[in-house]
């Protein structure tokens, strides 16, 4: 199929206007540093202010003064890994979300759901708020095995435009299942070998 110039000529300029805009978008919109690395999880328990375990119990999204949506989430926690915490609970906080009828979606972040049982890596961002190390590799969700009744973690993520649900989260296959008590006892030799 031959496309005559006139058409080319029309396809570029719309894909140049195209291309302009979105980058005019791209520049507007404020930047915010993200944690993707460390990428090893041993690199994520040294990088981790607080590691702890416990129980998803309440999720939002506020915006803040420069337009940017956050989605927050209240951990009940019922176990400390590393760090000092001073209450029971902690609230971790991602980038994106939906708010006021405007989401903001941002490919990496950790995904929550209430009752949701996880163990978390957590940093500090430059405001004070916790985030997770690394995005989503720096969160596990808990869950029983239904064939050896063992508690396993896991790390997997929903793609965004899917709801995320950890009870239908798939198994993983037998030789790649983590045990909660591996997980715990890797932290626990890692975080006495750093003092």
């Amino acid at each position: 199929m031959t496309i005559r110039p006139s058409i080319g000529a029309a396809l570029s300029a719309v894909s140049l206007g195209f291309a302009l805009a979105l980058t005019a978008a791209i520049s507007a919109t404020p930047a915010h540093a993200t944690t993707f690395a460390p990428t090893t999880e041993d690199a994520r328990i040294d990088a981790a202010e607080l590691i702890v375990r416990g129980v998803v119990r309440e999720i939002w999204s506020e915006e803040d003064h420069n337009g940017v949506i956050w989605t927050r989430a209240q951990v009940e926690v019922s176990r400390v890994y590393k760090g000092r915490l001073q209450e029971r609970s902690v609230v971790v906080e991602q980038l994106g979300g939906t708010y006021a009828g405007r989401t903001m979606r941002v490919d990496g972040v950790a995904r929550f759901n209430l009752d949701e049982e996880v163990v978390l890596m957590m940093d500090r961002a430059k405001n004070g708020n916790l985030r997770t190390v690394g995005m989503t590799m720096g969160k596990f969700t808990v869950r029983l095995d239904p064939y050896s009744r063992a508690e396993l973690v896991q790390q997997f993520q929903v793609p965004l435009e899917r709801p995320y649900d950890h009870r239908f989260l798939p198994l993983p296959a037998e030789g790649q299942r983590q045990t909660l008590g591996d997980l715990e006892a890797r932290i626990q030799r890692r975080v006495e070998a750093s003092k």
